[in-house]
């Protein structure tokens, strides 16, 4: 993934990128479990 310039975003939008990213991750991560571990119906 090329690296984005985020110097024109604001301290307060470069937050929200980072917890969005994260909770995005966090989901992502908890389907992938849920897959693993549930029985394909």
């Amino acid at each position: 993934m090329a690296h984005k310039d985020l110097s024109h975003l604001t301290e307060e939008q470069i937050k929200d990128l980072i917890k969005r990213y994260y909770n995005y991750e966090k989901i992502a991560n908890l389907l992938e479990v849920m897959l693993m571990y549930l029985p394909i119906v």
